[in-house]
């Protein structure tokens, strides 16, 4: 089992895309696809309102704490603490059995794309995310970018030429009642 934290993770979502432009300009600026899957994550909540995450990523499995810095800005900024367990149904129940609450489930297709050593040779992720199964609200594909800090993600976004009104900071459960009401 591997464990490490990673210090702080930035990243802003754009919605309601258009994948096959941004597929067509990503490509052209150099950015290398890593991986396309699907990905099938159980959300845990603790009394203090504190999230943990389970996700089968291909054959891995992800236990990640999540813990959201306040910011002013579009995008969301967290300190995240994770690592792999060796079985996805094995650390859920051990999360079961020390009463934390279930509160979702989702299931959905991600294809990332990564652009390694930009603005100060700093790695940059594109996360295509497209939600399958989210409490039966149709969510369209959607764009997630993930970057060292806010002024990157704002550099990225003015190459794929969206602003950063484009930008949110949205959890999951945020796309849900905005879907939901559309």
């Amino acid at each position: 089992m591997n464990i490490w934290e990673k210090n702080k993770e930035v990243e802003s979502k754009i919605l309601d895309i258009d994948r096959v432009s941004i597929e067509k300009k990503i490509i052209d600026l150099w950015w290398k696809k890593v991986f396309e899957w699907i990905l099938d994550a159980t959300w845990f909540e603790n009394i203090n309102w504190e999230k943990v995450r389970v996700r089968k990523e291909g054959n891995k499995v992800v236990t990640e704490y999540k813990k959201k810095i306040e910011t002013s800005n579009n995008a969301k900024e967290c300190i995240e603490i994770w690592y792999s367990p060796d079985n996805y149904d094995s650390q859920i129940e051990v999360f079961k059995s020390l009463w934390l609450i279930e509160i979702s489930r989702s299931i959905k297709t991600r294809v990332s794309y990564l652009l390694e050593n930009f603005d100060d040779n700093l790695d940059v992720r594109f996360d295509f995310d497209k939600y399958s199964d989210l409490w039966w609200i149709e969510i369209p594909e959607l764009l997630e970018i993930e970057a060292s800090s806010y002024d990157v993600i704002l550099k990225i976004t003015d190459l794929l030429w969206y602003k950063e009104s484009d930008l949110n900071d949205w959890w999951a459960w945020d796309l849900l009642k905005y879907y939901k009401n559309k």
